[in-house]
């Protein structure tokens, strides 16, 4: 209510500009020792969380109040997130582990899942409730934007070069 809208947008709820949201441009996601002369996020976090509270309201996902702090806590393991071969890995064992070890001690719901065969809404619902994100580094990373203030995010790297 209240927003105004161009009729000359032929996609009215699309975003553009998500690079600036991003750590691309010209980086090589720290392969290359020029990576680090530069970074595209220092001091962007009020407008990261802004962009994903929009998206959040826009595709109708509540993000207000969720409680990440009290059992059980919700540990997403994401596998299978990239399609480059060094990024291929299996996270099974350690979700297996983190159940079987430690699941009932802590109350942890552990879900080990593939983000690239879920919704757009699907995958942000999941996140947004997550304590904590595991996912080698990629594409299916940038869901970690849709993390409630407070969570963990752990990125793993492949030890070769992309």
């Amino acid at each position: 209510v209240g927003e105004k809208k161009s009729k000359y947008v032929c996609a009215p709820t699309g975003a553009a500009g998500l690079g600036m949201l991003t750590d691309h441009g010209l980086k090589l996601h720290g392969w290359i020792k020029s990576d680090y002369e530069y970074s595209h996020n220092v001091g962007r976090g009020g407008s990261l969380f802004e962009f994903r509270n929009w998206m959040m309201k826009k595709l109708g996902v509540a993000h207000e109040g969720r409680q990440i702090h009290k059992p059980p806590y919700r540990i997403i393991i994401s596998s299978g997130s990239s399609e480059s071969r060094n990024r291929q890995v299996s996270f099974h064992n350690h979700a297996e582990l983190l159940k079987n070890a430690l699941g009932e001690k802590y109350e942890l719901d552990v879900q080990e899942v593939e983000l690239a065969k879920m919704t757009l809404n699907d995958q942000i619902e999941l996140v947004a409730g997550a304590s904590i994100f595991i996912t080698m580094c990629g594409g299916g990373a940038v869901t970690a934007m849709f993390l409630p203030k407070g969570a963990t995010l752990l990125v793993y790297f492949g030890n070769s070069n992309p």
